[in-house]
């Protein structure tokens, strides 16, 4: 092979994976942004993000809102280009005239760096990039040379231009220019280049452009965040990626699917309304429609046979699709109608069928009809599902049926869900019944008793699209809108049921409202969600664990989050690992602003108030990006109060304190079920009046005590007197 041909051969080897589409959320002036230039980004041992602008100096995001540093306070005028951490507690900002160095609080009240911008200020020509070294040295690359920086002895000495550390990669990148790079906790690169960001494996390359959902290819700068997302800095803004999180498999225009399924062999198929089946394998695709022989291209269910074949229900039929082409279904199977809505294979090995006509049960030889006559609500059957105890479960539009499964079982209506709508079914792991209607929400059998959650339970809305549950246990709850999650160990704050936990867990009445508050939470588009309108029954869970939704734009798959009941929380990314619960990242709440009155308070710890102080208000952060708008925050003072307070911006406050020692706790979620541990951050002192202290109360009980003895010894003399006194 000519040498020419080599960067061309090893360009095509980039893998790009066009069917999909991954959620990079974008940060721009609509988000708090003052422009779309990102020159640099990085962040901090804190976990706050730092981004460089081309015009408007640094800002410090913390998952809600942009900070700014620049002008006066922080001397960066203009636009900063390099951004650099130095001994975890200095930032390090290159911009046209030098180096400004803010030093990093751990209370968030970061402020320039006074003696190191003094000693910086030798350094005065435009800074482009500057490089930490494992010695504590930093290496500034400007445009008269190259300057390290010794943070052990601040001592500025010029050397060679030093290459960048991540120039060993430029050989893999050829005809790309190599920005910047960034190592995840699985040891993979990501670079940041002209063209895209690259993905770097031991073995293979994934570029990411605007058809893989980055809409910029210019990148400036690449970092990643403590809970395992990364994030671009381009000219057109800040873009946030969370890998193993979202997935979209984008089909063709106007395709809505309607039911998933995923072979033995890992193949993924996707029905949809009028396009007939989209199958993905290894990366290609392939599509099933009326040209291949199926009945109709408006799936409506699929079941994939012991032969592996597929029994594939559509509007105008039934049919077998294999490797070899559509087959004739069996002649013993008699539908009374062909539009078949679900298909249940039961324990037995026998098949159901829900039409709009009757329910079918099919053994293989002959075929039994249940309809109004033999007491089902309703003969327009939605959706199947099989029980404990092998009896088939039939949601109909006019409420719910049990129907024994032998040869002329009988049918029961129950009559709690008798005139409601249902639409899918699912029997959990613990046996409880599940019906998802229209109108009137969930409802849940638990024991013999059937029980209601609505939108005042957390549901995005009273008409249910699906229900699913993962591999830890969580219940998904598909919508017209969105797609509302209940963790299993929330599931104590809404129903009666009788688990190990709530044995042995006490948790006082008073946090109850905010348990059942938050016990679920929602998936949206701002999280990476593809898209929120689901469909109904579109929804599978995987054999890797990932569920998979069905909507109007294609299909999205989900990673669900490790509930911190099943062990430490980790990164989707860093989940292969098997020291994984070692990388978990450490959540920290920061008591920021302290203010009694209206004076601020730069103590931390123990502060001491007068019971004249009205007022008490505080701010706390918690820096973490992966669910924005999700974040909140419960607190209360312990000593004073049972009762927990929410606060969506971190915003504390308490006026007309009475004397006493308290101390303020505060626990926070970032969303999807994930709470950090209960903090204390604040201990208060109320000092009591000195006319209220018991020493002066003591004083004053003496001096009373002494004035009534006092007061006595001067009537007796006096009677004393009168008595000796002549005349008297």
């Amino acid at each position: 092979m000519h040498a020419r041909w080599i960067p061309v051969f090893v360009l095509l080897l980039t893998m790009t994976v066009s069917a999909q589409q991954y959620p990079f959320i974008r940060y721009g002036m609509a988000e708090g942004l003052p422009e779309d230039v990102v020159t640099a980004v990085t962040t901090d041992s804190r976990g706050f993000l730092w981004v460089a602008t081309g015009q408007n100096g640094v800002l410090r995001f913390d998952g809600r809102e942009f900070r700014h540093f620049g002008g006066k306070n922080a001397h960066i005028y203009g636009g900063a280009f390099a951004l650099a951490v130095v001994d975890d507690n200095r930032l390090f900002v290159g911009v046209n005239d030098g180096v400004r160095v803010l030093r990093l609080d751990a209370h968030a009240a970061d402020s320039p760096d006074t003696m190191l911008n003094h000693m910086l200020g030798a350094i005065d020509a435009p800074v482009r990039a500057m490089y930490p070294r494992p010695d504590r040295s930093l290496t500034i690359e400007t445009l008269d040379g190259s300057i390290r920086f010794s943070s052990s002895d601040s001592s500025l000495i010029p050397v060679r231009p030093a290459a960048s550390p991540w120039a060993y990669l430029q050989p893999r990148l050829p005809g790309r220019q190599l920005r910047d790079a960034a190592r995840d906790c699985l040891g993979r690169h990501w670079v940041a280049t002209d063209s895209g960001l690259v993905l770097l494996t031991d073995d293979a390359q994934y570029l990411f452009g605007p058809a893989q959902g980055l809409p910029a290819r210019n990148l400036s700068s690449v970092c990643i965040d403590q809970e395992g997302g990364i994030w671009c800095g381009s000219d057109e803004g800040l873009f946030h990626f969370v890998p193993h999180r979202f997935r979209h498999f984008d089909l063709d225009t106007g395709a809505v699917v309607s039911c998933l399924l995923e072979s033995r062999d890992r193949e993924l198929y996707f029905g949809t309304r009028g396009k007939g089946i989209y199958r993905y394998f290894g990366g290609t695709r392939l599509h099933i429609g009326m040209q291949d022989g199926l009945p109709g291209n408006d799936i409506r269910a699929m079941h994939e046979l012991a032969t592996g074949e597929l029994l594939i229900a559509t509007e105008n039929g039934v049919t077998v699709w294999g490797r070899h082409g559509v087959q004739p279904v069996p002649e013993s199977l008699l539908l009374p109608d062909l539009r078949v809505r679900d298909i249940l294979h039961a324990r037995n090995k026998t098949y159901w069928f829900a039409t709009m006509n009757g329910l079918v049960h099919w053994d293989g030889e002959r075929s039994i009809i249940y309809s109004m006559h033999d007491g089902l609500p309703s003969e327009r059957i939605t959706c199947l599902a099989e029980d404990a105890f092998g009896f088939i479960i039939a949601g109909t539009q006019n409420g719910l049926a049990r129907v024994r499964p032998t040869a002329g079982g009988t049918v029961n209506v129950l009559p709690e869900l008798r005139g409601m709508h249902v639409t899918s079914l699912l029997v959990d792991r613990d046996d409880r019944l599940w019906a998802g209607t229209i109108g009137n929400g969930v409802m849940v059998r638990i024991g013999e008793r059937f029980h209601q959650l609505g939108p005042a339970h957390g549901l995005a809305s009273g008409n249910i699209a699906f229900i699913g549950q993962d591999n830890y246990g969580s219940l998904y709850f598909g919508s017209k809108r969105k797609v509302a999650i209940l963790p299993q160990h929330h599931l104590q704050y809404l129903l009666p049921v009788d688990t190990l936990r709530k044995k042995y867990r006490n948790v006082p009445p008073a946090q109850l409202p905010f348990l059942r508050m938050t016990s679920m939470f929602s998936l949206t588009r701002d999280m990476g969600l593809y898209c929120d309108e689901v469909q109904h029954g579109a929804v599978l869970r995987d054999r890797a664990g990932y569920m998979w939704f069905g909507g109007s734009r294609g299909a999205t798959s989900y990673n669900p989050s490790k509930p911190m009941s099943v062990g430490y929380w980790v990164p989707p990314t860093c989940r292969g690992l098997r020291r994984a619960p070692a990388l978990a990242p450490a959540f920290r709440i920061i008591l920021g602003k302290l203010y009694i009155n209206d004076t601020r308070v730069e103590q931390r710890d123990v502060i001491v108030m007068d019971r004249s102080d009205h007022v008490l208000r505080a701010q706390v952060l918690l820096p973490s990006f992966r669910n924005p708008g999700e974040t909140f925050f419960l607190y209360r003072l312990r000593g004073m109060e049972y009762t927990w307070h929410r606060s969506d911006n971190g915003a504390i406050l308490y006026t007309s304190l009475q004397p006493g020692r308290y101390t303020l706790e505060v626990q926070a979620t970032i969303g999807e079920g994930i709470w950090t541990v209960r903090r204390s951050l604040l201990e208060i002192n109320v000092r009591h009046p000195w006319h209220e202290h018991l020493f002066f109360r003591l004083v004053l009980l003496l001096g009373v005590l002494a004035a009534g003895m006092l007061l006595q010894r001067i009537l007796q003399r006096w009677r004393a007197y009168r008595r000796r006194a002549p005349g008297m």
